[in-house]
């Protein structure tokens, strides 16, 4: 395991608390209680602050808060590798990913969604039969610590999506070998389904087109370049490991002692993070959500 700090705000009141809960969680004394994980696509798009505190049922809460990109639907169709439409059927347990660089290790979870239409590109289906794709999405929860990002919705059971989705064939940005797919913009490419036939974008569309219905997708798909946008800069680095189970809970235990033996206290904010996505995110610093 590599020898990361992690970070924390909290005034200093909540030291000693945070100090106490984590002994008893390594103890074991304190209740479990499921966090929700919020089920949000990652933040590629790296100009955000992330902080770690006490969350519910005394776990240790890595919080990510990122901006989302504000991408027209014509400038995410150019930045997809693959966009469907279809439903979500279900989600793995959460994962720890420890990323090559030296950045902190996060949670993790994959969405299955059951795809009932392609608009560009070829699935790479987790399952065949049921025409069913991996996203994979920043956050989720252990025994001890989680993680959440609150950039995008949270993927629940039975709802459809438009999904603007790219593929990473490095270890750029925490992504581990495999055949699953990011949502472009952090959640800017996650367009839920409205229930009268069109498709609402999570934020405000610089050309006004707040809704679409599948024929307007289809249309942009159809005059949209033949390539998607490069998701990296060209530079190649080594995949991120996926931790097992024991390397998990050492990882969790490793935390929990951190503030058990009192570490510093304070923020930090990562800007420019990510700006190695190259092409997918020349327009963030010039419009964002």
């Amino acid at each position: 395991m590599k020898g990361k700090h992690w970070i924390a705000v909290v005034t200093m009141s909540c030291v000693a608390a945070l100090v106490l809960i984590a002994a008893a969680l390594a103890q074991g004394e304190v209740a479990d209680s499921s966090l929700a994980s919020q089920a949000y696509a990652g933040s590629a798009w790296d100009n955000h602050e992330a902080t770690t505190e006490q969350g519910d049922g005394g776990r240790i809460v890595q919080h990510v808060s990122a901006q989302m990109p504000g991408f027209s639907i014509d400038e995410l169709m150019e930045r997809s590798y693959l966009v469907v439409s279809g439903s979500v059927v279900g989600k793995s347990n959460a994962f720890v990913v420890d990323p090559s660089d030296d950045k902190e290790p996060r949670f993790f979870t994959d969405v299955f969604i059951t795809v009932d239409e392609v608009f560009r590109g070829s699935p790479a289906y987790a399952d065949e039969t049921a025409k069913t794709i991996a996203v994979r999405v920043e956050g989720g929860s252990g025994e001890f610590v989680a993680t959440v990002n609150d950039a995008t919705p949270a993927f629940d059971e039975g709802f459809r999506y438009l999904l603007f989705l790219y593929q990473l064939d490095d270890g750029t940005y925490y992504n581990a070998q495999g055949d699953h797919y990011y949502v472009v913009g952090v959640g800017t490419g996650a367009w839920e389904d409205t229930g009268d036939g069109t498709f609402a974008s999570p934020c405000w569309q610089p050309d006004g087109r707040d809704c679409v219905t599948a024929e307007d997708v289809i249309a942009v798909a159809t005059s949209a370049p033949a390539e998607p946008l490069p998701s990296t800069s060209g530079e190649t680095e080594p995949f991120a490991h996926v931790l097992t189970n024991d390397e998990q809970r050492a990882y969790e235990q490793d935390v929990v002692n951190t503030f058990r033996n009192g570490s510093s206290v304070s923020s930090e904010v990562h800007e420019g993070e990510g700006i190695k996505m190259g092409a997918l995110g020349r327009l963030y610093w010039e419009r964002v959500c």
